[in-house]
């Protein structure tokens, strides 16, 4: 009876373990999770799921304005994909967080339909405990 109610303890405590750390956050636990998930919701056009794991500029969480930028560039993105046949899959190669813990930068390696591949890199921000990719100057300006 005892290790029942062991086991009973430790299933709840695992359940609300897992509950608190999958949650609906937008951002990710890592860097590399964070450019992962970024691109899983391009690749399947969930532009309002991609756009919840963007921050400006300054490392704060996009406004409105800027949330609707960047909704209208995700489908230009997904086009310029597109003529190379599709952005099929992306690749973390290396993840480099700063000393202080708040700064990532991600680099990928984006595969094509056509073949054709692309090293990029992807800067993050830590924001309350959870990673957001850092929207470029010129996707809000």
């Amino acid at each position: 009876m005892k290790k029942q109610g062991i086991v009973i303890v430790f299933s709840i405590v695992l359940a609300l373990a897992m509950i608190s750390c999958g949650g609906n956050k937008p951002g990710g636990n890592t860097p590399s999770k964070t450019v992962e998930k970024l691109f899983k919701y391009v690749i399947d056009k969930d532009y309002d799921n991609a756009v919840t794991l963007y921050a400006n500029k300054d490392g704060k969480a996009l406004d409105e304005e800027e949330v609707a930028k960047v909704k209208a560039l995700l489908p230009m993105v997904v086009k310029v994909y597109e003529k190379d046949g599709g952005l099929k899959s992306v690749k973390v190669t290396k993840e480099t967080i700063t000393e202080d813990g708040l700064k990532a930068t991600v680099d990928i390696v984006q595969s094509y339909g056509n073949g054709k591949e692309e090293e990029n890199s992807i800067d993050l921000v830590k924001i309350e405990g959870d990673w957001y990719v850092l929207v470029s100057n010129n996707m809000v300006d």
